[in-house]
C-alpha cells in the first residue's frame, strides 16, 4: 500500500499541486517509515539486546547528515 502510494507521488498526472520539494520530504518520509516496519518485523529487535538494536540507529543518522549536506550544497 505504501509502495502505491510512493508510485502514486512520483507520477505527474496523480498530484499535479504538489511541489518538488514536498514530493521528496514526502517520499522520504514514507521509505523512513516502511524501512522501520520491515525492520521491526522481520528482524525482531524487540528480543535482542537494546545495544544491538541501537546499531541501525547510527546508519540512519549517517543518512540524515549526508541529506542535510546535500540539501544544503543543492540550495546554493
Amino acid at each position: 500500500m505504501v509502495t502505491g502510494l510512493e508510485i502514486a507521488i512520483t507520477t505527474p498526472g496523480y498530484f499535479p499541486v504538489l511541489e518538488h520539494t514536498f514530493r521528496i520530504v514526502l517520499l522520504v518520509i514514507m521509505s523512513t517509515i516502511k524501512a522501520s516496519l520491515v525492520v521491526a518485523y522481520y528482524m525482531h529487535l524487540r528480543y535482542e539486546p537494546r545495544w544491538l538494536a541501537l546499531i541501525p540507529l547510527a546508519g540512519l543518522a549517517l543518512v540524515a547528515v549526508l541529506v542535510a549536506a546535500l540539501t544544503a550544497t543543492v540550495a546554493h
